[in-house]
């Protein structure tokens, strides 16, 4: 594969071609291809990870009950006052 060397340009002597020299030919091609493979093996564990705890997260959000005493809460000219009262709740 193209991506997995590292090739440079070099101009040939005495004329306009250019020749393709490789760095090296043997090592280089694994070590890359190692590379690529463990950072997508690493890359999707993460990824598996996080949708995991995506999913405990959504969980435990849905199972609590948030506490609600009967008044909807507005912050105006930086106090808090009393938008709306529940008739039935507990405030």
């Amino acid at each position: 594969m193209k991506l997995l060397f590292d090739e440079r340009r070099v101009p040939h002597t005495g004329a306009s071609k250019l020749t393709l020299v490789s760095a090296s030919p043997s090592a280089q091609p694994m070590n890359r291809e190692f590379q690529a493979r463990f950072t997508v093996i690493v890359i999707g564990l993460v990824t598996f990870a996080a949708v995991v705890f995506a999913g405990f997260n959504y969980k435990l959000e849905h199972q609590t009950a948030t506490p609600d005493d009967g008044v909807r809460w507005l912050e105006k000219n930086g106090s808090v006052v009393a938008d709306r009262l529940d008739p039935n709740g507990s405030a």
